[in-house]
């Protein structure tokens, strides 16, 4: 236990923490949890709740509950919980806290230092608000560590050689890609774009829309207005949406949902996948506009690129590899868990490594829109022993406060030679139980 260091990934729908256990970096769990959600509330009593208890009381007191408090981080603005307010950092440092006693709990003994990973197009401003949640939280910052940098380490991108990887990371409510060059020592984001109104939770809410929709086409009543019914036909949305990353067809049954002249109603209705990848298919394809964007602000051909890592739970929905294939020519490689693959990325981080891994350069320009298109068991990786220097880097801060679209890119760095291709990896069938 002597001077452990836990890599964190403070995710703005889920967080994990991961940190070096019997030679092997493995994201921490309690209660056979692994993957925490980015929830902080006030029970009706008052009791402070972080994750799952939180996520669980959203619906019903929403007023009592902060999420996604990560898209605030830099901008100087408070949310109010209950009847007090807070800064975003105060909010970060509850998840942090939980994140921090969970590790305690498994190593069993303290937790005072830890990396933090950030996306790669975070202001300083952002950074600083990161930094100042772990010091809150009773935690020494040794690195804040970009997000694609800790995905290119969890795959093991630093141990074979110079390489140019994609780094597509889909989560719950935000959207990246990367471009990461690893050469020798340097580990070196390239470009970064993306979208921090994009994820899973809205190709949750299309499905949810549609169940809706079918339930009042068959004599149901319009549930909307019914707080629990609304928040057991999300559960039952989101849960669809994963097993039809694995199966043509899912059954959506809910008992008594609803009641009508004393009578209960019930929902039991099937959707195929085509069916929901008809629905999510714009949403994907924005995506793809991101990438192509990024190449080029990165001045890569897809020829370039050794590989494509996929990250963050949403990137299990198989219209999200095969429109990647079809752009790219390359397999997208998902065979590290990727709701974990942040987390083991920072936990394998070396202790050899600068303060701050940056990107070369940085600029944020101005939100644009066009339509609804938007620009159980212990996982363990072997850690790195590869080192990294930092980038110098100059950034703009994002516009104050969440914007519905944003663009983020970096500018090459001149010199840079180009990778030489590698050989196409194969898809991983592994199956994932995590929360998307």
């Amino acid at each position: 236990m002597a001077d452990v260091i836990v890599g964190i990934d403070l995710g703005t729908t889920n967080s994990e923490v991961a940190a070096l256990v019997d030679g092997k970096v493995q994201v921490l769990a309690a209660g056979g949890e692994q993957i925490m959600p980015s929830f902080v509330g006030l029970s009706p009593e008052g009791t402070p709740l972080v994750g799952t208890p939180a996520r669980n009381q959203y619906v019903i007191y929403p007023e009592r509950t902060v999420k996604s408090i990560k898209r605030l981080m830099g901008s100087g603005e408070r949310v109010t919980m209950g009847e007090q307010t807070y800064s975003p950092p105060e909010i970060s440092a509850m998840i942090l806290r939980a994140l921090k006693a969970r590790a305690e709990a498994v190593l069993g003994g303290p937790v005072r230092r830890a990396v933090i990973t950030v996306p790669a197009y975070f202001s300083d401003a952002q950074r600083q608000a990161t930094r100042d949640a772990g010091e809150i939280a009773g935690l020494e910052v040794v690195r804040i560590l970009n997000e694609p940098t800790a995905a290119a380490l969890a795959y093991g991108s630093d141990r074979v050689g110079d390489r140019t990887v994609l780094v597509y990371d889909l989560g719950g409510g935000t959207f990246d890609v990367s471009l990461v060059q690893v050469s020798g020592e340097v580990t070196e984001v390239l470009a970064s774009l993306g979208n921090n109104r994009l994820g899973g939770d809205d190709f949750d809410q299309l499905l949810l829309d549609l169940v809706l929709a079918r339930f009042v086409a068959t004599g149901g009543p319009d549930v909307r207005g019914d707080r629990r019914a609304m928040s057991r036909l999300l559960r039952a949305a989101e849960e669809a949406k994963k097993r039809l990353s694995f199966e043509p067809y899912t059954r959506l049954a809910e008992e008594h949902l609803a009641a009508r002249d004393g009578v209960s109603l019930h929902l039991d209705l099937e959707v195929s996948r085509e069916e929901y990848e008809r629905l999510i298919r714009h949403l994907v394809e924005s995506t793809l506009d991101s990438v192509h964007r990024a190449l080029a602000d990165a001045g890569k051909r897809p020829d370039e690129v050794n590989d494509i890592l996929l990250v963050g739970g949403a990137t299990r929905t198989p219209l999200v590899s095969e429109l990647l294939r079809e752009k790219t020519g390359l397999v997208p490689r998902q065979e590290v868990h990727p709701d974990l693959c942040v987390a083991l990325g920072a936990g394998v981080s070396p202790p050899g490594w600068p303060a701050t891994t940056s990107t070369a350069s940085s600029s944020t320009s101005p939100p644009t829109r066009s339509g609804p298109r938007t620009s159980g068991s212990s996982t363990a990786v072997r850690p790195s022993t590869a080192t990294a220097r930092s980038s110098p880097a100059t950034r703009r801060s994002p516009p104050a406060g969440p914007t519905p679209i944003a663009r983020w890119s970096t500018t090459r760095r001149p010199g840079r030679s180009a990778s030489t291709r590698g050989t196409i990896p194969t898809r991983s069938t592994t199956s994932w139980s995590a929360a998307s």
